[in-house]
């Protein structure tokens, strides 16, 4: 997908977000939304890095390493379905994928400033 349908996916994504509180019901349909999310999110930050490295004409071997770790980590995010328990371990593995694309998109920001 172009970076454009990728960022448009996930707009519609965000769309459909809700946010759960404490004593709310945490249902299937909120954890699916960022195992949904992440693939894209994982395919454009990776669009955007690629851009970088053609502009420049360098590569960032940490940026490689935070890439390879989101895509490993991707495979452990758990879809849930209707009676499932929404246990610590899928809230866990979403967060583990956001936090190297956050490095990725704060050393491209670093780089670009």
């Amino acid at each position: 997908m172009a970076l454009e349908d990728e960022i448009a996916a996930m707009e519609d994504l965000l769309q459909q977000v809700e946010f759960v509180q404490t004593g709310d019901y945490v249902l299937a349909r909120h954890p699916n939304l960022f195992a949904d999310f992440l693939p894209h999110a994982y395919e454009a930050v990776k669009e955007l890095y690629q851009k970088y490295v053609e502009k420049a004409g360098e590569t960032d071997s940490d940026i490689e390493h935070w890439l390879a770790m989101v895509e490993a980590r991707l495979k452990l995010i758990q879809r849930v379905k209707w009676g499932d328990l929404v246990l610590t371990v899928h809230h866990n593995a979403i967060v583990d994928v956001f936090k190297p694309l956050e490095m990725v998109l704060k050393r491209l920001e670093e780089r670009l400033g």
